[in-house]
Protein backbone atom coordinates (compact mmCIF):
# COMPACT_ATOMS: atom_id res chain seq x y z
CA UNK A 1 0.00 0.00 0.00
CA UNK A 2 0.95 3.52 0.09
CA UNK A 3 3.07 3.02 3.65
CA UNK A 4 4.89 0.44 1.84
CA UNK A 5 7.81 2.96 1.63
CA UNK A 6 8.15 2.84 5.45
CA UNK A 7 11.53 1.21 6.86
CA UNK A 8 13.09 0.52 9.87
CA UNK A 9 16.86 0.96 9.72
CA UNK A 10 18.79 -2.39 9.72
CA UNK A 11 21.29 -1.18 12.75
CA UNK A 12 23.00 -3.27 15.55
CA UNK A 13 21.03 -1.52 18.40
CA UNK A 14 21.93 -2.39 22.68
CA UNK A 15 20.42 -4.97 24.07
CA UNK A 16 18.47 -2.48 26.20
CA UNK A 17 17.27 -0.76 23.14
CA UNK A 18 15.44 -4.13 21.30
CA UNK A 19 12.64 -4.03 23.19
CA UNK A 20 11.85 -0.44 21.37
CA UNK A 21 13.06 -1.08 18.05
CA UNK A 22 10.84 -4.28 17.78
CA UNK A 23 8.30 -2.27 18.93
CA UNK A 24 9.11 0.24 16.15
CA UNK A 25 9.46 -2.85 13.56
CA UNK A 26 5.71 -3.71 14.64
CA UNK A 27 4.45 0.04 14.31
CA UNK A 28 5.87 -0.59 10.49
CA UNK A 29 4.42 -3.24 9.88
CA UNK A 30 1.05 -2.26 10.68
CA UNK A 31 1.52 1.01 8.41
CA UNK A 32 2.10 -1.64 5.81
CA UNK A 33 -1.02 -3.07 6.37
CA UNK A 34 -2.82 0.70 6.46
CA UNK A 35 -3.04 0.71 10.12
CA UNK A 36 -1.80 4.06 10.31
CA UNK A 37 -3.65 5.10 13.34
CA UNK A 38 -2.30 2.35 15.07
CA UNK A 39 1.20 2.78 13.86
CA UNK A 40 0.91 6.87 15.01
CA UNK A 41 0.10 5.68 18.37
CA UNK A 42 3.07 2.92 18.96
CA UNK A 43 5.49 5.12 17.48
CA UNK A 44 4.39 7.63 19.86
CA UNK A 45 4.84 5.63 22.43
CA UNK A 46 8.69 4.87 21.24
CA UNK A 47 9.51 8.19 20.95
CA UNK A 48 8.19 8.77 24.08
CA UNK A 49 10.20 5.86 25.97
CA UNK A 50 13.18 6.36 23.56
CA UNK A 51 13.29 9.96 22.81
CA UNK A 52 16.82 9.33 21.18
CA UNK A 53 15.52 7.17 18.04
CA UNK A 54 15.34 9.30 15.26
CA UNK A 55 14.25 6.10 12.93
CA UNK A 56 10.85 6.47 14.95
CA UNK A 57 10.26 10.09 14.49
CA UNK A 58 11.21 9.90 10.47
CA UNK A 59 9.08 6.95 10.66
CA UNK A 60 5.94 8.42 12.67
CA UNK A 61 6.67 11.27 9.89
CA UNK A 62 5.58 9.28 7.24
CA UNK A 63 2.57 7.63 9.02
CA UNK A 64 1.41 11.40 9.54
CA UNK A 65 1.94 12.35 6.27
CA UNK A 66 0.22 9.20 4.73
CA UNK A 67 -2.70 10.90 7.38
CA UNK A 68 -2.54 14.48 6.29
CA UNK A 69 -0.78 16.06 9.56
CA UNK A 70 1.56 18.14 7.68
CA UNK A 71 2.61 19.99 10.78
CA UNK A 72 3.03 16.77 13.10
CA UNK A 73 5.22 15.23 10.10
CA UNK A 74 7.46 18.50 9.74
CA UNK A 75 7.86 18.88 13.76
CA UNK A 76 9.00 14.84 13.63
CA UNK A 77 11.44 15.35 10.78
CA UNK A 78 12.66 18.86 12.26
CA UNK A 79 13.14 16.52 15.59
CA UNK A 80 14.82 13.63 13.70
Amino acid sequence: GAASSLSAPKIEWLESEKPFVEQMHRAVAEAEKGNLQAAEESLTTVIEKAPHFAAAYNNRAQVRQFLQNASGARDDLTEA
